[in-house]
């Protein structure tokens, strides 16, 4: 059926309807702007009719459209497209004072028309067949238009359809909230917050769905995930399962039901896809949850010098035996099952938060990577980073209360204190990925004697090196540090071997110093 026999036929079911407070025509036309402003109705939507049921006028109701019916009740507002309401479920008049979609419940009282007439008036509407373009095209067109045209009925007040109008909703609070996803092709941001407002909620690209619930971090959920998770509604709250996690969903606009079919659709497109291209269309995971970390097997990835790891977490104040030398690392202090640690990693240094149960929560450090368990009703909570990942994860440490790791955000544990430790380290990961052939004197593990050094900050921009003297890691130091301990007799040349970012090997002193 064309687009102009809609509207006809959508006119023709609407001609019954009269009243003090049933606006069609004229008087529709007068009142638009108004209408347009409270409804929030999308742009060039045609109105058709509106139909007040509220006790003051133009505040609550039906308002119908070629494309979509409007709802307001209160500080409900809604917008359901005749396409979305072709599957949304019966239509049922409940009682006097409201009606049934599927799961929604619409109040609906004090009107010209009664329950029962708008429930036959939408399956009416719902029965005709106004699928204007056939499935056969549709999986000619690029990934991010399929997807897109599977989510155009979703379109709401609080649901924005890409390319998104900036004046509906903010650019930069997207950015703040979801930092990365102007890498991906979006689809869809479905609000948790009032409309215009873009606080959390469901951004859905073409590579991944970011999840960003009241007062937690951000999840990147990559599509071969919810492919291959069975999505199904947790009976005791208003959540979604994918995978092993449950998502909160009770400030979606959408009914889990329908947000259920919308991913099922859109990882489907993904799949096929990802199978053409001969790869997965998932982005980098720079940080993987504790229970895909339990999945991997032991000792799968870059292992470091516990050591000299020890060295930089004492430094950062990281390392728990400072403040507890009797035990410092038993099960009052640290629970390993909580972390999901492996049985032959090593834990170095243990930070723990002062909240919930201590010994559960903060940053564990091993030699195989950094575990994270956060005390807060996180959709992600538990995270682990290799130290692989780490060297390459960009961080981001120029917000005041969080700090992202690749697109991952946390929160709990003092932001900048954290980076300045995951720099330290980044360094000394480098450091092994660039000289694969590791230290060229024989190893022995302990350390020499520390330098005596002044008391004194660097320049800002002030070079770091790693040191190495006879065989053995000696610590960071800077350059002025090196000059030092070189004017001050206290460096052999001879033993010292160093190495920075942007070196390819290991140098003398006379080389780093010139």
């Amino acid at each position: 059926m064309q687009i102009h026999n809609i509207v006809v036929k959508l006119i023709e079911l609407l001609d019954p309807f009269s009243g003090p407070k049933i606006y069609k025509g004229n008087l529709l036309q007068e009142r638009s702007r108004q209408l347009i402003d409270v409804f929030n109705i999308q742009d060039n939507e045609r109105l058709l009719i509106y139909m007040d049921s509220g006790l003051f006028s133009n505040k609550n109701g039906i308002l119908l459209t070629p494309e979509a019916m409007y709802y307001k009740s209160g500080r409900s507002e809604k917008r359901i497209s005749w396409r979305r309401m072709a599957g949304i479920g019966p239509i049922k008049r409940r009682n006097n004072h409201s009606i049934t979609l599927g799961s929604l419940i619409l109040y609906f009282s004090h009107s010209d028309v009664s329950n029962d007439q708008i429930v036959q008036l939408l399956e009416s509407i719902r029965s005709m067949d106004i699928n204007t373009e056939a499935q056969g095209e549709l999986s000619a067109q690029p990934i991010v238009d399929q997807m897109r045209a599977v989510c155009s009925q979703y379109v709401g007040n609080r649901s924005y359809l890409a390319p998104f109008d900036y004046n509906r909703i903010s650019e930069n609070d997207l950015l703040d909230r979801f930092p990365g996803y102007q890498h991906h092709s979006t689809v869809i941001f479905l609000s948790f917050s009032k409309p215009g407002k873009v606080k959390d909620g469901i951004l859905i690209t073409e590579s991944c769905i970011y999840w960003k619930a009241l007062w937690s971090a951000v999840e990147c959920i990559p599509w071969d995930l919810v492919a291959g998770s069975h999505l199904s509604r947790v009976n005791d709250k208003i959540a979604l399962n994918i995978g092993t996690t449950s998502y909160d969903l009770s400030d979606c606009e959408l009914s889990v039901e329908e947000l259920i079919m919308i991913l099922q659709s859109l990882s489907r497109i993904a799949a096929l896809k990802a199978e053409e291209q001969g790869s997965s269309s998932a982005p980098k995971k720079w940080v993987i949850d504790l229970i895909g970390r339990a999945e991997l097997p032991e000792n799968d990835g870059l292992i470091v010098d516990a050591l000299f790891l020890e060295y930089i977490c004492k430094k950062h104040k990281f390392f728990i035996s400072e403040f507890y030398p009797k035990h410092p690392l038993d099960e009052k202090f640290l629970n390993r099952a909580a972390f999901r640690l492996s049985k032959n990693e090593k834990v170095i240094a243990h930070f723990r938060t002062a909240l919930g149960k201590k010994e559960e929560y903060g940053v564990v450090i091993t030699d195989i990577g950094i575990y994270i368990r956060e005390p807060f009703d996180h959709p992600f909570p538990d995270a682990f980073i290799s130290y692989d990942n780490l060297a390459l994860a960009p961080i981001d440490n120029s917000k005041s209360r969080f700090l992202l790791i690749g697109e991952y955000k946390y929160s709990f544990v003092h932001p900048r204190k954290f980076a300045s430790l995951l720099e330290d380290i980044r360094f000394y990961i480098s450091c092994l990925c660039t000289v694969p052939e590791g230290i060229e004197y024989p190893y022995d593990p302990t350390y020499t004697e520390p330098w005596s050094l002044p008391v004194r900050g660097a320049h800002a921009d002030s070079k770091r090196w790693i040191v190495v003297e006879d065989g053995m890691l000696k610590g960071v130091h800077t350059t002025e540090e090196l000059q030092w301990a070189r004017d001050s007799r206290q460096l052999d040349p001879d033993l010292i071997r160093l190495w920075s970012y942007g070196v390819p090997s290991w140098q003398t002193v006379e080389e780093a110093l010139l």
